[in-house]
């Protein structure tokens, strides 16, 4: 299993672990310039991963006080969940899904089956 969240960062799995990715450059020898992917971290739920990569997309950003972090935060969360809406078509014939682009970020499963994920318009 591969699934690319965002240009830098991505989900692999063995028969035990997601393993999240993040892109990198060789910066000397042989290989200067080429595109490698190293492991980062080692989860047993994507819900972990996701969790992880958002803390860590936030860590990594210039936001100086809380409202530039919580915006930050929020920019961060509808751009995985684009990421993860993009790839969402079908469960199986008995779910499908809607993508919807709402005032708030929010994902949620009616009572028809049916999986609803609202995202800014921003």
């Amino acid at each position: 299993m591969q699934i690319n969240l965002t240009e830098d960062w991505r989900i692999k799995a063995d028969k035990h672990n997601f393993i999240l990715q993040e892109k990198k450059i060789y910066q000397s020898g042989e290989h200067i310039g080429e595109v490698y992917w190293e492991a980062d971290s080692y989860f047993q739920t994507i819900d972990g991963l996701l969790n992880n990569l958002h803390l860590k997309m936030l860590r990594a950003s210039d936001a100086s006080t809380l409202s530039q972090a919580l915006a930050e935060s929020k920019r961060i969360t509808t751009e995985l969940l684009r990421s993860i809406a993009s790839d969402l078509t079908a469960f199986d014939n008995e779910y499908c899904v809607n993508i919807a682009h709402k005032d708030s970020s929010q994902a949620e499963k009616s009572s028809n089956g049916v999986l609803t994920v609202e995202i800014d318009n921003e």
